[in-house]
């Protein structure tokens, strides 16, 4: 099983976080591929058994949690100990502080590519 994972478009057309259907609900992506994905699944799983109000399951192999520009922010930095790459913490600094998104996980068949974010550059 391939897990992918990103930040997603809360706007999207026909995605609805608070729905109840399970075929294809998934934002799209307006962020590249992240490493670490079976852990970022993992850890929002865990959100959703936790019963945190922000993290949903999307769709039959998608979680995803509803967060601001900040909650990002805080999030990657507990989630990345090592460090984030000059990419993210662009993309981060650009996103609108009035907005949610939503950091998405989910079973796939590799639809975002095999060239997750290089944390190096």
């Amino acid at each position: 099983m391939i897990i992918e994972a990103y930040v997603g478009d809360l706007d999207t057309p026909g995605f609805d976080f608070y729905g109840s259907n399970w075929n294809g609900n998934i934002p799209d992506p307006i962020f590249p591929p992240l490493k670490d994905t079976r852990r970022l699944f993992d850890v929002i799983w865990d959100m959703i058994e936790r019963g945190e109000e922000n993290a949903k399951r999307l769709d039959w192999g998608a979680v995803g949690v509803l967060y601001t520009k900040q909650q990002l922010r805080d999030f990657f930095d507990r989630f990345y100990t090592g460090g984030l790459s000059k990419a993210l913490k662009r993309f981060l600094r650009e996103l609108d502080p009035d907005r949610k998104y939503v950091l998405v996980a989910f079973e796939g068949g590799g639809e975002l590519g095999d060239d997750p974010l290089d944390f190096d550059d």
